[in-house]
């Protein structure tokens, strides 16, 4: 008996050292391309800014979702002569080489880097000081979608201000009210997803093509979209991070409602025909309650697409911008 209690003690101890290994592990860049444009830094988040030689006569601020990086905009938007403003998950490495970087001199930001509020903080700071247009629009992916409404939340003077035109696209969100895939987690549950995520994370940081394509947010599929999930678990600097992203997600979904729809004059909330990340049905109830509250929220369900759907069907994200 005692021999095998100190058998499972030790398994309990290996399992929780190396989850530990992997949680205060400080990750290294994996993915790093070359790039024209501007790039700087604000605290824990880079920022890239890429503006057409003629003049652009729109801005694209565009958000990530959790695990992913700004590369996921780049074929949708970067030969469209949009100003096109980047902006990284806090403590994410940048795709992109940062030696030329700039410092903003912005405010403090007064929230906890990996939480959507700090992440909204720098979306608010980048439309007010970095977008030279006046029609701007705000992209925010999965989690993306939740740090464009709560930077609205933070400064709805800035989102709101009439002499300019700012819409917000919402693109398979993390939405007020809405749960994961599958529906809630218990509180059991839920602690114990946090506390395993560095062992699944760590150990998916050589994740083959072939392992990434059973996953059910693989299907659809193609080359592009293959190519980038494949880098989701190398993004971060570190996963301590991630698991701060997650619960914060858990949290701020829990803790606000509907009156996050009223902070922009314009919003389009796009879902999947298909959602394997996050629930359809307590997305589409949340975006159809913000209507209620803002006549001016529209919500279009897109057909072949899951959770990423600027990647499965572009065209979806193109006949969004174009009905503003």
């Amino acid at each position: 008996m005692i021999e095998t209690l100190s058998i499972i003690l030790g398994l309990v101890l290996a399992i929780h050292l190396f989850r530990q290994y992997w949680f205060n592990r400080q990750l290294p860049q994996v993915h790093c391309m070359e790039s024209d444009g501007k790039f700087y830094s604000a605290g824990e988040t880079s920022l890239a800014i890429k503006r057409p030689e003629s003049g652009a006569t729109r801005t694209l601020l565009c958000f990530p979702g959790f695990l992913e990086d700004t590369r996921y905009f780049l074929s949708l938007y970067e030969r469209r002569g949009y100003e096109l403003i980047l902006i990284n998950n806090a403590n994410y490495h940048s795709p992109f080489d940062m030696k030329d970087s700039q410092e903003l001199s912005w405010d403090p930001n007064p929230h906890q880097p990996g939480s959507i509020e700090y992440d909204g903080f720098h979306v608010a700071q980048a439309v007010k000081h970095l977008a030279t247009t006046d029609h701007i629009v705000l992209h925010g992916h999965s989690r993306g979608g939740a740090v464009v409404l709560d930077a609205g939340r933070q400064f709805p003077e800035i989102m709101k201000d009439e002499t300019k035109q700012i819409s917000a696209l919402l693109e398979a969100a993390v939405l007020p009210q809405g749960t994961p895939a599958g529906g809630t987690r218990g509180p059991v549950l839920g602690a114990l997803t946090l506390y395993l995520m560095p062992i699944f994370l760590g150990l998916s940081r050589n994740i083959s093509e072939a392992r990434l394509l059973k996953l059910p947010m693989m299907k659809p599929t193609n080359q592009l979209k293959t190519g980038l999930l494949q880098t989701l678990f190398c993004n971060a600097k570190s996963y301590a991070t991630c698991v701060e992203n997650l619960r914060n997600i858990t949290e701020w979904q829990e803790k606000h409602r509907y009156d996050l729809y009223e902070n922009y004059h314009e919003i389009t909330v796009l879902i999947g025909e298909r959602d394997d990340v996050l629930s359809k049905k307590a997305m589409t109830a949340s975006a159809n309650e913000g209507a209620k509250r803002n006549p001016r929220v529209r919500v279009v369900e897109t057909t072949e697409t899951n959770h990423y759907i600027s990647l499965e069907t572009p065209d979806a994200i193109y006949d969004a911008l174009g009905a503003e």
